[in-house]
């Protein structure tokens, strides 16, 4: 559904603009929109999960401190963290994939702009640099896919 209405927005933001500039000044604000909002997502869950880790091992210890026996910690910590890192995996698949979505669809906008347009040093440069984005991207993507553990999940 999000990749439906980003690529809605795509189309509807360049069909209402009538300059030459609408296949760079709508797709690329739009993407480097989405990789600075993921990047504050990210930071922000992961102090949250970083706080609650902190506190779900303190809370062992303390257990462990009453009862050596016990080396569990607090279960509706634990269950807080589980449930925030399933929503960050969950959420992260999401905003890659838009990622995705808008680096290919800026690639074919640059290449449109560069066939319709008089600017051909812009759209060819932006051309290439999406290009390779969206190489780096999709290289990515089939690796989460392969192994769903790591930097991102």
């Amino acid at each position: 559904m999000t990749s439906l209405i980003l690529l809605i927005l795509n189309f509807l933001l360049i069909y209402s603009i009538k300059s030459d500039k609408k296949y760079w000044l709508v797709p690329i604000p739009i993407f480097l929109l989405l990789i600075f909002s993921f990047l504050v997502w990210r930071n922000i869950n992961d102090n949250n999960i970083s706080r609650l880790d902190t506190a779900y091992w303190k809370s062992a210890e303390e257990n462990k401190i009453k009862n050596p026996e016990t080396s569990w910690g607090n279960e509706i910590i634990l269950k807080n963290l589980e449930d925030n890192r399933a929503y960050v995996k969950k959420y992260n698949s999401t905003f890659l994939g838009c990622i995705l979505l808008q680096t290919a669809f800026t690639l074919i906008s640059q290449l449109f702009g560069y066939k319709r347009t008089f600017s051909k040093t812009i759209y060819k440069r932006t051309s290439i640099v999406f290009g390779i984005l969206l190489i780096i991207i999709s290289w990515l993507e089939l690796l989460i896919a392969i192994v769903p553990t790591g930097p991102f999940f």
